[in-house]
């Protein structure tokens, strides 16, 4: 799918991480994307498939708005650091016409899939790890740190 569908791109003088993946994949030397990037993909896919959902960009919504698309059956990508690590941004770049970049070292992408807020738990799918349960307040926590980044196919 990213080789197909992903915009993909190492020109950061006119690119951010909202506009495309920044590198390969593939590639060691790659930052990553956001939400927006992904749904770009996800609707280039879909339309392929005939397939009428789409991606829907979340970023900016509360933990009650994750919980529930979570809850209607929606997995929700989501913005996190690995391990769930306190967040540390630093600069990254600054494109031509003025867009700076801020840039997260442990920055990672998980899938949102369950919650259990009376044991303060989230079930998440991390492509490092498998099948995780982490804090649910930790969780948003750095949800929320990562400037609430996220999206779903709906």
């Amino acid at each position: 799918m990213a080789e197909d569908f992903l915009p993909c791109s190492y020109d950061t003088a006119k690119n951010t991480l909202d506009d495309a993946y920044i590198g390969l994949p593939q590639a060691s030397d790659g930052f990553g994307c956001y939400a927006p990037v992904l749904v770009k993909t996800a609707d280039a896919y879909l339309k392929t498939q005939d397939s009428e959902k789409q991606g829907l960009d979340l970023t900016g919504s509360s933990e009650e708005i994750i919980c529930r698309y979570i809850a209607s059956g929606y997995p929700v990508v989501m913005w996190i650091t690995i391990g769930l690590y306190d967040v540390y941004e630093e600069e990254g770049w600054t494109t031509e016409d003025g867009r700076t970049v801020m840039w997260c070292d442990l920055e990672h992408c998980v899938l949102l899939h369950g919650y259990d807020k009376e044991n303060d738990l989230v079930y998440v799918c991390d492509p490092l790890n498998g099948d995780v349960t982490y804090s649910m307040e930790r969780y948003f926590q750095i949800y929320e740190d990562m400037h609430k980044r996220a999206m779903t196919i709906y």
